[in-house]
């Protein structure tokens, strides 16, 4: 197997695609020279590139990315363990902790524990990043402790290759959607939350309508999905047109969904991708990196109103956007409200996809707001900024 980029060492560590870490050699060693990103989930897209945009960092500094509702302290001591030294050791570094949800700090009690208390209060600790604003206000409201808002990149693309593809659209070629989860979505709830079952209906509807589409999607367990009750359309609406009703209809439709079950390198995924015209995310809450990689090859998003889309999602702007039933609602608001929601969406994304015009303009629109506001450089140059200041705020 060919290891990734070398985000994917730390000192002496190494991490495979698989998410597990293994000593390279009898001896792991945790060099802390620069800037280093630390994570349960440390081969996460957000954090590659925290650690590409941070490279040229001259501070010795930690980013200690939070993944789990176990909260801050759970996640220190978990990367310490996994480099064989205690939490103690870890922290005579100056550290910054990362997180998307405010859960992910505090846990599932939502309060503060006294130890987590103690690890805020640390003569190390410089201060919470997130690339979410309402979290960044939760925190700093409900704590009283420096958040710093950092907006989040994407790998550089090559953007000859992404106009050429947006100037195609004025021919008769299928219209690509692109419906992708994590390579490890190995349970059926990240199915479910990335809208699964709404992505059924509405390419089932575009199929029944006869629209030129065509799908790209990534699932490592389409078949179990499809079998769990809310997870595929069928369990949402038995009656619903839909590739993926079962393995028949799938194999029917099969010149219109090209199917990825593995883990792609780099390299593959962007070829994937450059293929791409709009991306389908109607999740019950943010997926950052999903959405930043989307917008910097230019792809609209069919997005929700779910928690932290807002962020990143502007209705009729560079995404369609409608509400989706919360993940803990009870299986019949979640069937009536995602039901209600492909009824208001099939239109609105039929209509887009009949008018090649109006996608070239939203795509367009898309990445010359994702290159003003998520670009590598931005978010190089912001982070660099940001550890200038904290660091010359810091009094050992």
């Amino acid at each position: 197997m060919t290891v990734p980029a070398d985000g994917y060492f730390i000192g002496d560590m190494r991490q495979t695609p698989d998410g597990e870490w293994s000593p390279v050699s009898s001896k792991p060693v945790l060099s802390l020279v620069g800037l280093k990103v630390l994570a349960e989930k440390s081969s996460h897209g957000i954090y590659e590139s925290l650690r590409e945009a941070g490279r040229d960092i001259q501070h010795n500094v930690l980013i200690i990315g939070l993944d789990s509702e176990r909260g801050a302290k759970d996640a220190v001591e978990t990367i310490a363990r996994r480099f064989k030294t205690s939490a103690d050791e870890l922290l005579k570094t100056p550290f910054f902790l990362y997180l998307e949800d405010y859960i992910t700090l505090v846990g599932t009690e939502n309060s503060v524990p006294r130890d987590i208390a103690s690890l805020l209060k640390h003569p190390n600790f410089l201060g919470v990043i997130s690339h979410i604003k309402d979290t960044c206000v939760k925190v700093f409201t409900s704590l009283g402790i420096r958040c710093y808002h950092l907006p989040t990149s994407s790998t550089e693309k090559d953007a000859t290759r992404i106009s050429n593809r947006i100037a195609s659209l004025s021919s008769d070629r299928p219209i690509t959607l692109v419906h992708w989860g994590s390579y490890k979505d190995f349970t059926d709830d990240n199915a479910h939350n990335r809208g699964m079952g709404i992505v059924n209906q509405l390419v089932g509807g575009l199929l029944q309508k006869k629209v030129n589409v065509r799908l790209l999607m990534k699932n490592a367990t389409l078949q179990r999905n499809m079998s769990k009750s809310g997870y595929g359309a069928p369990a949402l609406n038995p009656r619903a047109f839909a590739p993926f009703k079962d393995e028949n209809s799938l194999e029917q439709h099969a010149e219109r969904v090209e199917l990825v079950t593995e883990y792609l390198a780099g390299e593959e995924l962007q070829e994937l991708f450059y293929t791409g015209d709009i991306f389908l995310l109607p999740s019950r809450q943010v997926h950052s990196a999903s959405l930043t990689n989307a917008f910097s090859y230019g792809m609209p998003v069919i997005g929700s109103t779910g928690w932290g889309m807002s962020e990143y999602c502007f209705n009729s702007f560079n995404s369609l956007t409608g509400d989706v039933a919360e993940g803990h609602f009870p299986y019949h608001e979640i069937e009536r409200i995602d039901g209600m929601y492909v009824e208001r969406m099939l239109p609105r994304l039929t209509a887009l996809c009949g008018d090649r015009g109006l996608l070239a303009k939203m795509s367009e629109n898309t990445l010359a707001w994702y290159n003003s506001n998520h670009s590598r450089e931005n978010h190089k140059a912001n982070l660099h900024g940001l550890v200038d200041l904290a660091m010359s705020r810091h009094v050992r």
